[in-house]
């Protein structure tokens, strides 16, 4: 029976040599991952806000937070001074396309519906991001609506004129379509048809003695200026007299 060879001093070197380095990498392997759980684990800058504060200060601090993305806000998007408003008088040095600036004027014009409203009631007024088409038909329900007299079709194309100037609309080549000054003109007499009968319906509650919860120095009769001097298209008296 053949008896086994001895192993040399070469084999056993490189045996303890390919020892070590496995120990080396398991080592360096564990130390990683020792490290990583132990930063996951500080209470270094992921200390949860108001860690050591009162109970109380907690409760509040977790309610406001919760409160952040219920915030929103619509700003105006053209200021009275705004430069961009020489461009609809010819001034267009830069030569880009001005039809975008009446967007931004039909967009801003529904504070004025928001401010008739401020003036009836404030809480009827929409909040910010709230669906105006939705706004508009809640203001035709109950016996105190400011819309209940108006038609449904008025309501529509508003709705329709203002997410033509908000979001724009495509048609079936997903080509935009423009949202200029005729666009705009029509968007203003549809405003001002609806501000003609909130106002009518203030009129008849304060002729009935109804209490309007209206701000001081506020006027029925204050004129207010949706169509920027020039005349609008109008959709007829009917529009805010015939019930659907």
């Amino acid at each position: 029976m053949a008896t086994a060879e001895p192993l040399s001093l070469v084999h056993i070197v490189l045996i303890i040599g390919f020892g070590g380095v496995a120990f080396l990498i398991l080592f360096i392997f564990a130390k990683r991952q020792i490290m990583r759980f132990a930063l996951k684990s500080r209470r270094g800058p992921h200390v949860l806000v108001g860690h050591n504060a009162p109970k109380y200060l907690k409760h509040e601090i977790d309610r406001r937070l919760k409160r952040i993305h219920e915030i929103k806000h619509e700003p105006k998007l053209l200021e009275a001074n705004d430069y961009r408003y020489r461009f609809l008088q010819g001034e267009n040095p830069t030569g880009e396309q001005i039809t975008y600036i009446y967007r931004m004027k039909a967009v801003d014009a529904t504070t004025l519906l928001d401010e008739q409203l401020r003036e009836l009631d404030p809480s009827l007024c929409r909040p910010p991001g709230y669906n105006l088409r939705e706004k508009l038909l809640d203001l035709r329900e109950g016996p105190y609506a400011p819309l209940k007299a108006a038609k449904l079709s008025l309501l529509r194309a508003f709705a329709d004129s203002y997410e033509h100037a908000r979001h724009g609309f495509k048609d079936l080549r997903c080509v935009a379509k423009p949202f200029g000054e005729a666009e705009y003109m029509r968007h203003m007499g549809f405003l001002n048809e609806i501000i003609n009968c909130i106002r009518n319906k203030i009129q008849s509650l304060e002729n009935t003695g109804t209490v309007i919860h209206r701000k001081k120095g506020s006027s029925v009769a204050s004129s207010i200026d949706v169509t920027d001097g020039r005349p609008v298209e109008k959709i007829g008296r009917a529009s805010c007299r015939e019930r659907v």
